[in-house]
C-alpha cells in the first residue's frame, strides 16, 4: 500500500537547550525543514500493561494507516538512569519492524498514572511520592475510586526522570532511519491517572482523598503545568525532530489550583482566592502550543462515539488552523462497525480531523466483512478503505 503524503513547511522551536536539554519555552519558533502528515484511520493497539502485540491481519490491511502503540513508563525504563541497561525497548522495537515491514507507521505514548509511574522513582530518583484516590470517568457514584501514588510533574526531579525516558526513546529510535520514519506522531503525556491521556486525579470529595488539597500541598500550581508542558514539546523535538506532537486533553482533568497554593474544597468553593480552573488551563496549553509549534502541534480527544457532540476544545483548535486527532470511545459506546460508520460519520461532518483511533477488536470485525461497516447499507462512503482515503486528503 502507498500512503499518500503532504508535505509543508513547519515551525520548530530553538534547540538551545538548558536543563535535561530543555529551554524555558519562551524561544521563539524558526522555520525548518517539512513534515510528513499521516491521516486516516490507526488501529488502538493492546492497553497499557498489556503484552501483546497490535493484531498481524491489521498490519497486512492496506485500510489501516498504522497503529498507536501505548507503553506504560515502568515497562520501558526499568531504573533510573539513561544507561541502556535501564531501559526495555522489546515490545516497541516489535511494533517499529512490523510498522516498517508493512510500509505503515505508529503513533507512541509513554504513561504515568497509576499503572504505569515506576517504583523506582521514589526510591531511587528523588521524587516524592504523594497518595491518591480517584476513578477518573468511570468513577461510580458515592465510591471514591483506585489508591495510587503518584509524583508531581511540576517537580523537578520528576521532570528530569520523565524527560530522560523521552531522550533514551528518541536516541533508540533515531539509530534507525527507517524506524524513525515509521513514526507518525508523538503524544505529550506524563501527566496520567489511568491512560495516556493529560490528566491527574482532581476529586475532593467527602469521606475520600481531597485530591486537590494533595496537589496544592505537592506544590502544584498551574504555571508549573504550564512549564513541564513547554519543555516536554522541546525535549520531543530534541528526541524526534520534526515529529508532531499530540495533546490528548481531559477539559476537567486537571486540579483547580492558583499560584497562591489555594485549591477546590470539598463543596467546589477555593480554600482562599479565585482558582484557575481546568479548562482554563486547557485553554493555555493549547494557545502556548500553537505559538510555540504552529501546526507540529496536534489537538486530540478519546472519546468520539456515533452520537454525541465532538469535544468543543478540539473542534475549536481545528476551526483555528490546527491539526485533530481523534479516538473512538470505549467498547461500551462504539460496538461494532455499524457505530464505527457513525463514528466516522460524526467525525467528518462535525470536525476537521483527519484522522481516527479504533479499537482493533472493530477493525477487525470490519476486516471480516470486506472491509465494509455496514454490509446492508448503501452509504456513498462504506469501507475502511474508502473513510482512510478521505480522511487523508485532510491530512495537512
Amino acid at each position: 500500500m502507498q500512503i499518500l503524503l503532504r508535505n509543508r513547511v513547519l515551525f520548530m522551536p530553538l534547540l538551545a537547550l538548558a536543563m535535561f536539554g530543555v529551554g524555558c519555552g519562551s524561544a521563539a519558533p524558526i522555520v525548518t525543514g517539512s513534515t510528513d502528515y499521516v491521516g486516516g484511520i490507526f488501529a488502538l493497539g493492546p492497553a497499557e500493561g498489556d503484552t501483546g502485540y497490535v493484531n498481524e491481519a491489521l498490519w497486512e490491511d492496506p485500510a489501516i494507516n498504522g497503529a498507536f502503540i501505548r507503553l506504560p513508563w515502568d515497562e520501558v525504563q526499568t531504573g533510573p538512569g539513561t544507561e541502556a541497561r535501564n531501559f526495555d525497548f522489546s515490545r516497541l522495537d516489535h511494533e517499529l519492524n512490523a510498522a516498517v515491514a508493512h510500509d505503515k507507521h505508529v503513533s507512541i505514548a509513554f504513561s504515568a498514572g497509576k499503572d504505569g509511574t515506576p517504583d523506582w522513582l521514589f526510591t531511587k530518583a528523588g521524587v516524592q511520592g504523594y497518595q491518591f484516590q480517584d476513578g477518573g470517568s468511570q468513577l461510580e457514584e458515592g465510591k471514591c475510586g483506585a489508591k495510587m501514588k503518584l509524583g508531581n510533574p511540576t517537580d523537578l526531579a520528576y521532570q528530569e526522570a520523565y524527560f530522560g525516558l523521552i531522550q533514551a526513546v528518541g536516541e533508540h529510535i533515531r539509530s534507525r532511519q527507517d524506524w524513525f520514519d515509521a513514526v507518525a506522531y508523538v503524544k505529550i503525556s506524563g501527566v496520567n491517572l489511568y491512560t495516556f491521556e493529560f490528566r491527574l486525579p482532581n476529586r475532593c470529595e467527602p469521606g475520600c482523598v481531597c485530591n486537590s488539597q494533595v496537589w496544592s500541598e505537592a506544590g502544584y500550581t498551574p504555571e508549573g503545568m504550564y512549564a513541564f508542558f513547554t519543555k516536554q514539546m522541546e525535549v520531543w523535538q530534541e528526541a524526534l525532530p520534526g515529529k508532531p506532537m499530540v495533546y490528548a486533553l481531559i477539559q476537567d482533568g486537571l486540579p483547580d489550583s492558583n499560584a497562591q497554593g489555594d485549591y477546590e474544597l470539598e463543596n467546589g468553593e477555593s480554600s482562599g482566592g479565585e482558582l484557575i480552573k481546568s479548562t482554563e488551563q486547557v485553554n493555555e496549553l493549547i494557545k502556548r502550543g500553537s505559538n510555540l509549534y504552529g501546526p507540529l502541534f496536534v489537538v486530540s480527544h478519546n472519546g468520539l462515539g456515533p452520537d454525541h457532540e465532538p469535544n468543543r476544545w478540539v473542534t475549536r483548535a481545528g476551526k483555528a488552523g490546527q491539526p485533530t486527532l481523534f479516538q473512538t470511545i470505549n467498547l461500551a459506546k462504539v460496538q461494532n462497525t455499524a457505530d464505527l460508520q457513525a463514528t466516522l460519520e460524526n467525525l467528518w461532518n462535525n470536525t476537521d480531523a483527519h484522522y481516527l483511533e479504533v479499537y482493533q477488536q472493530i477493525l477487525l470485525e470490519a476486516e471480516a466483512q470486506d472491509g465494509r461497516l455496514v454490509p446492508d447499507a448503501a452509504a456513498e462512503v462504506n469501507t475502511l478503505q474508502e473513510w482512510s482515503e478521505e480522511l487523508q486528503s485532510r491530512a495537512p
